[in-house]
């Protein structure tokens, strides 16, 4: 479950987020648009601890994101699959090895790990450029390895 209650952000006196309060139950689907300006980005900062809100109260999985230390976020965005709009693909490693890291870093064992990331490079039809550095893919084939190394871990179970 995903829980925003009265989430409030400014930046430079101006809101960009004014008291969300909103719910994401388990299984459920949602999208996330509006105009350029109205706060979707700073919300998914938020949801992965790279942003605080001035005010209110963000739960992932039944832990309070405004209250974490800095150094329980990387154990957080390890169950929260992220797209940036930047990709942020590791340039000199291969597509595999990309959607390998989330897993590597976790201490998955090789086997699963090979498993895993062969699965969601097929899921997203990018299996065969594997071996690849991102420089030698287009940039929807580099936004379907991104999306590989968000969903390789499986479905979050909330």
């Amino acid at each position: 479950m995903i829980q925003l209650i009265h989430v409030s952000k400014q930046y430079d006196q101006r809101p960009a987020l004014s008291d969300v309060t909103l719910e994401i139950g388990k299984g459920e689907f949602v999208f996330l648009m509006g105009p350029s300006g109205a706060g979707k980005s700073t919300l998914l900062r938020m949801l992965i601890g790279a942003e605080r809100p001035d005010e209110g109260q963000i739960f992932v999985h039944q832990k309070n994101v405004t209250t974490l230390k800095p150094s329980d976020v990387p154990y957080l965005r390890r169950k929260v699959g992220t797209v940036f709009q930047d990709f942020r693909l590791l340039p000199k490693k291969s597509v595999f090895d990309n959607v390998a890291l989330p897993l590597l870093v976790q201490g998955i064992s090789s086997a699963d790990i090979r498993r895993k990331v062969t699965e969601a490079l097929r899921a997203v039809g990018v299996e065969h450029k594997r071996d690849q550095l991102p420089a030698g893919l287009s940039t929807g084939e580099q936004q379907r390895v991104c999306i590989a190394r968000a969903i390789v871990n499986g479905p979050v179970v909330l």
